[in-house]
């Protein structure tokens, strides 16, 4: 579920925001994710910190939304560990 309801969500939403920079740009983008995504599962899965790390990105109209929907992850996967904390599903 962190993956899916977090990860994912948040990433996809970046590379989302520049889908018509270049695949450079764009594997950047996946790197920052991947680089910090086994302390950030951690994290989450200890209840320790609900706010995912984002790669900075180029001032474009995204920006803004970026936030928003990255927030909107964050908090679904939050209201499902409120719910069910001890729930394997959240973090396996």
């Amino acid at each position: 579920m962190f993956t899916k309801k977090l990860y994912n969500c948040a990433k996809e939403f970046a590379l989302y925001c520049h889908k018509n920079e270049s695949k450079y740009v764009k594997q950047n983008i996946e790197r920052s994710f991947a680089r910090n995504r086994a302390f950030q599962q951690s994290k989450y899965c200890e209840g320790v910190h609900f706010q995912l790390s984002y790669p900075s990105l180029k001032h474009n109209k995204c920006k803004d939304t970026y936030f928003l929907e990255k927030h909107k992850c964050e908090g679904d996967y939050v209201m499902s560990y409120k719910v069910n904390k001890a729930d394997k599903s959240l973090c396996q």
